[in-house]
């Protein structure tokens, strides 16, 4: 059903500003607009209400008695509305607000401690929500802007922006190989004390060059995430595949051992998860680092 208001909604900041100088001169002069043009406009204004709102003479302008009723009443809400407009540019200027994040504790300490320092510095006025989650949240329900997820993505119908690729490869300590032959050949594994995943089957697919290879797993333990995989493997429990960029340090310090570093194992995508693609200017921003961040990091 139509607005018989439209119009009147439409000129109200017209009728508030001649009303405020009590001349049309004034604020033409104030609104940029022609005197013409706004006589013309009030004066439909005031024919569509069914009342005067303005005393014209050739001297000065005065509100009737309705007209100054309505004055009262409007000229908040004109006030109210300039309010908001100017807040959403200096918003869109500088930023302010929260980001309310939802991620692994294994993604954040292995990839965004130093990233989310470097970002609020540079926008001081953002603020993070970061919440720690390791099951897949709602962001159609939950109350999150974001979230960050490794994986396979389930069919969610939320937006998804890549923002990076994971290598993985297979890793055992030397306490363990110390108790424990170290597999030659891909097949070597299966008579071994593997760590294994929940997400992955009793397969583990490898390849080298054109060769590929699926060696049955026969589990000695079974986890649910990369860095409790990781410390079972530093532990001396098992081998495990676990991403590259977590197990460098601990390769480097000598506390883990790549096994196998001809075959390849399979890549872990990671992605931020958007209910839309519209949002706000902070969320925007940080999406946006993230992605120019996460592009500069090895793979």
């Amino acid at each position: 059903m139509p607005n018989p208001f439209k119009s009147i909604l439409r000129d109200l900041p017209l009728f508030v500003e001649v009303a405020r100088h009590k001349s049309f001169t004034q604020a033409a002069d104030i609104l940029d607009v022609p005197i013409s043009t706004l006589s013309r406009r009030i004066s439909a204004m005031e024919q569509q209400l069914g009342l005067p709102l303005l005393l014209r003479n050739s001297r000065s302008v005065e509100l009737t008695e309705s007209g100054r009723q309505f004055f009262e009443r409007c000229e908040f809400i004109v006030e109210e509305t300039e309010n908001a407009c100017e807040t959403l540019l200096q918003d869109a200027r500088n930023p302010t607000g929260w980001v309310r994040l939802s991620l692994t504790a294994e993604i954040f300490h292995a990839y965004l401690r130093e990233a989310v320092t470097d970002f609020v510095g540079k926008y001081p006025g953002i603020q993070l929500n970061v919440h720690f989650s390791n099951y897949q949240i709602d962001l159609l329900t939950d109350p999150f802007d974001l979230a960050l997820r490794a994986g396979r993505l389930p069919d969610s119908g939320l937006k998804a922006r890549k923002l990076h690729t994971i290598s993985t490869g297979i890793f055992a300590s030397p306490a363990f190989l110390n108790a424990y032959p170290s597999p030659a050949k891909p097949d070597d594994l299966t008579a071994l004390p593997c760590i294994s995943f929940s997400f992955m089957r009793n397969r583990w697919k490898m390849r080298k060059g054109t060769r590929t290879a699926q060696p049955l797993i026969n589990p000695s333990h079974i986890v649910n995430s990369a860095n409790t995989g990781m410390y079972f493997v530093l532990g001396g429990l098992g081998i495990s595949i676990l991403p590259i960029p977590m197990a460098t340090p601990h390769e480097q310090s000598g506390d883990l051992v790549r096994l196998l570093p001809d075959w390849t194992t399979p890549t872990v995508d990671m992605h931020i998860l958007m209910a839309d693609g519209r949002m706000p200017k902070r969320v925007r921003l940080f999406v946006d680092y993230l992605v120019e961040y996460f592009a500069k990091l090895p793979k």
